[in-house]
């Protein structure tokens, strides 16, 4: 599932994750619209801060979802 969904569905906006991980909005609207990857060392922070399961944010091809 897209980041930009996930965010969708728990009613979150790019500014609100990036505050509550510590990156900038910048950052976080490349992942959402798919121009750059969450890093692996970000994935647990970024799970953990929209309330969904590592495996949401990586499809099963093992890239890190957009």
């Amino acid at each position: 599932m897209s980041l930009k969904v996930v965010l969708k569905e728990r009613g979150k906006t790019q500014a609100q994750l990036a505050a509550q991980i510590g990156v900038s909005e910048p950052t976080v609207s490349r992942w959402a619209t798919g121009a750059s990857v969450i890093p692996t060392q970000m994935l647990r922070a970024v799970a953990q801060a929209l309330d969904v399961p590592l495996d949401v944010l990586v499809p099963d091809d093992g890239e890190v979802a957009a």
